[in-house]
């Protein structure tokens, strides 16, 4: 019996979708190619469960955050400092 293998993915995902969905078209290539394979996708986008996820994928949706125009980041939606948050994800990414 083959040893499952363990994918984690992490898609940052502050603006647009293309990261999102680099990642998704490269679990979809890890399904078909390691079969014993299960993956994790960890993303910060907010419409991360608008597509469908490719066979043995779960995800985890992080916390939002969102790029200025000054180019500093901020929580997207909750109301915590970007400290706050970025601890928030890392802990939430550590467990994962």
């Amino acid at each position: 019996m083959a040893a499952k293998i363990r994918i984690l993915l992490y898609s940052h995902d502050t603006y647009g979708l293309g990261h999102l969905r680099r990642s998704l078209t490269i679990a979809g290539q890890l399904a078909q190619d390691i079969p014993h394979s299960h993956q994790l996708l960890l993303t910060g986008s907010m419409l991360a469960g608008a597509f469908q996820l490719p066979p043995r994928l779960d995800m985890i949706k992080l916390p939002a955050l969102s790029k200025r125009s000054s180019g500093a980041y901020k929580a997207r939606t909750l109301p915590l400092t970007l400290r706050q948050t970025i601890s928030w994800r890392e802990q939430m990414i550590l467990q994962a």
